[in-house]
């Protein structure tokens, strides 16, 4: 075989290589990064699930009328007493890799007493409203999506460009439902 030819096939081959990098490597990316998302998801869902216990469990009734409010991540985790209260909660309703606000490659935020929705008038708002976010921290890399949920637990989400979203931008938006 002469030497023309031994560097043609080596060069066909290495084509042949680059082209299949070239078509894997997108699937796989985007394999992972709807992992990412599919994760934050989750930890919405479990979020609501604690937050639902936390509230039911009367943990924190700063008003004293019987009803308990929701709770802070860091509440919930058990990394801070609740408001009014000396101990932190244990066990934690949520754990500690969710209250340090890092899971999953997103960050997540959550405010008390707000809602997207409109529902006004109430006197101890903390007690059923709240409005928990999760974005991605490398946008493009770790995830495209941002997601925002409420008390309702319904996910909506939406490609932003990064970022975090507040309740008055999710208000006078149309976001996409994702599911319970």
């Amino acid at each position: 075989m002469s030497r023309n030819a031994i560097s043609a096939l080596a060069a066909s081959i290495i084509f042949l290589i680059l082209l299949i990098v070239a078509i894997v490597f997108p699937r796989i990316r985007h394999s992972k990064t709807a992992a990412r998302e599919a994760a934050a998801m989750d930890a919405l869902r479990v979020l609501r699930t604690a937050q639902e216990t936390f509230r039911s469990s009367c943990v924190k009734d700063i008003d004293g009328d019987g009803f308990g409010e929701y709770g802070t991540i860091d509440e919930m985790a058990g990394l801070v007493p609740p408001a009014g209260k000396l101990d932190p909660v244990h066990p934690p309703f949520i754990d500690d890799s969710r209250g340090n606000a890092m899971f999953s490659a997103y960050n997540f935020s959550l405010v008390l007493g707000v809602t997207p929705l409109g529902e006004e008038g109430d006197e101890d708002p903390k007690e059923h409203f709240y409005f928990a976010t999760a974005w991605p921290i490398r946008y493009g890399l770790w995830g495209r999506r941002t997601f925002w949920m409420d008390q309702s637990g319904v996910i909506h989400g939406s490609d932003i460009g990064g970022g975090n979203v507040t309740v008055e931008q999710v208000a006078t938006s149309s976001w996409p439902e994702i599911g319970e």
